[in-house]
């Protein structure tokens, strides 16, 4: 399966990671894991940009993110910062 760039902006780079090959990465309206899908980043997606929010909900910590066009949450578990 190919690499997915997120395209450009300033800001913390991440790599979706540890999510199985055939799943997705869940973006969502706020961060809880109940809360309403707005997009889906396959495994492969890198250069996900970090928009600086964090929350951290019991024991999960998500992160507001933008990959392209869709911009909301992610569970920060499944995110890998860049270094470059």
């Amino acid at each position: 399966m190919p690499r997915i760039p997120c395209g450009r902006g300033k800001g913390p780079r991440f790599d979706v990671h540890g999510v199985a090959s055939e799943d997705v990465l869940n973006v969502r309206v706020s961060p809880s894991a109940t809360s309403e899908v707005i997009g889906k980043l396959p495994p492969k997606t890198v250069n996900v940009l970090g928009l600086g929010e964090q929350k951290l909900v019991g024991p999960t910590e998500w992160r507001r993110i933008r990959c392209n066009d869709v911009a909301g949450w992610v569970n920060s578990t499944f995110l890998m910062e860049r270094d470059d």
